[in-house]
């Protein structure tokens, strides 16, 4: 039975259905948020928990940590239980994640605080797009999906930009405290929106009478670990997002203050561009893609143009701001052509396991946080000397290896088979 707020997709209120979606995408730009906030407080990090560069690496990666294992539970979960219930679990996760991360001097407390934002925001993508399902109509869906990814990158843009200044007057710590209580009013605010029930919405709440299904799952999944291709379009999705979770998200701000003589407030704007680029590139390099009925030729120019930018960046610290600005966002725009290894997964899966190889194709592309964090914090760390504050060539040499990471994109998509097939609707990926 349902009470006075039910409504169905079949009425004409699309608009209770919008911000229903639009809630839960906010949380998803909130958890971006949070993802990239430790950028621009490094330097109080360090000094708070008495680390090193290594040691901060590995801090912020336990986001990914979790982060990247849970996309493929989480798309079971999702289906299972239904996204409501899991998605407010999944933002308090994140609230309460952001105030233990910096609430003590305990690493080990902040270590909790990091892992438990990658488990809550490891539902956040999936969450909207399951909602979408639920509360609109299926030619809603590509909006939304592209919206969503936009939101994100908003979210990064703002972890720079707005953080910078919140530190800036009221320190580091109450900038995570402010934004901890952001997650928990959003928190109440999607317990209150998601009373709002539709028919379809509890079927699929409902447990699955199905049991084989799960077994089929399975057994799709051991399939799609066993084809070369998925696996190679995976590595080239890990290798471009490169630039994103070691320069955007890590160590670009305190680069480019340091190389470039920004304030933190410039660093901030100046690393943006990156997310900037991302946000509006991603539309236009799948139609690009299905225009020119080729997946990976856009990712093949892509890497280069990426490649090259990345290279001006770093190896050249005297370029004029104007000119670093645009070369930032254009590393995000060529970059962007990473998000075409997620159609290409689809179009490698048989008909009954996108989903599932979807879900893998994301949880290998977020190794990368896991392993290249990390990675760049201990070269970093062999670069210091004493109690020293780090210089240019110290940078450089840790971020160096960014743009030979972008370019082997180039060398396994030459590998690659092309997987683009015409659908009925082009337009569609």
């Amino acid at each position: 039975m349902y009470n006075q707020n039910s409504i169905s997709k079949t009425q004409s209120n699309v608009g209770i259905g919008m911000l229903v979606v639009s809630l839960a995408a906010l949380f998803y730009c909130y958890e971006y948020l949070l993802r990239v906030a430790p950028s621009v407080m490094n330097a109080e990090l360090m000094a708070h928990y008495q680390i090193n560069d290594f040691q901060l690496g590995s801090l912020t990666a336990y986001y990914y940590y979790i982060y990247a294992p849970m996309q493929l539970p989480v798309g079971l979960l999702v289906d299972r239980y239904g996204p409501k219930r899991l998605m407010v679990f999944a933002c308090l996760c994140c609230a309460v994640g952001a105030y233990l991360f910096v609430c003590s001097h305990s690493l080990l407390i902040a270590k909790l605080g990091r892992f438990l934002v990658g488990l809550g925001s490891s539902f956040a993508f999936v969450g909207v797009l399951k909602l979408a399902t639920i509360y609109l109509p299926k030619n809603h869906f590509a909006v939304v999906s592209g919206m969503t990814m936009a939101l994100g990158q908003l979210g990064a843009m703002l972890g720079d930009v707005l953080l910078t200044v919140m530190i800036k007057y009221d320190g580091w710590q109450k900038a995570s405290i402010h934004a901890a209580i952001f997650g928990l009013v959003l928190t109440f605010a999607l317990i209150a929106i998601f009373r709002i029930r539709t028919k379809d919405d509890d079927e699929s709440n409902a447990t699955p009478k199905d049991q084989p299904r799960t077994r089929n799952v399975i057994a799709g999944f051991v399939e799609l670990a066993k084809n070369k291709e998925l696996w190679k379009t995976s590595v080239m999705g890990c290798l471009l997002w490169v630039p994103i979770v070691v320069f955007a998200e890590y160590l670009g701000i305190d680069y480019l203050k340091t190389v470039f003589n920004l304030t933190s407030g410039q660093a901030a704007m100046a690393n943006s561009m990156i997310f900037i680029g991302m946000a509006s590139g991603g539309p236009l390099v799948t139609t690009l893609s299905n225009k020119l009925e080729s997946r990976l030729l856009p990712i093949k120019v892509g890497c280069v143009i990426s490649a090259l930018c990345m290279s001006t960046v770093i190896m050249m610290p005297n370029m004029p701001i104007p000119l670093l600005f645009l070369a930032l966002y254009l590393t995000g725009l060529t970059t962007s052509t990473q998000v075409i290894v997620f159609p290409m997964a689809e179009e490698i899966a048989s008909k009954g396991s996108a989903g599932t190889a979807l879900a893998l194709t994301n949880m290998l592309v977020m190794i990368s946080g896991i392993i290249f964090q990390p990675l760049t914090g201990y070269l970093l760390n062999t670069t210091q000397i004493g109690e020293a504050t780090h210089i240019a060539g110290d940078f450089q040499y840790a971020l160096g290896y960014i743009p030979l990471a972008i370019i082997s994109t180039l060398f396994v998509a030459l590998m690659t088979n092309e997987t683009f097939r015409q659908t009925e609707d082009p337009d569609l990926v």
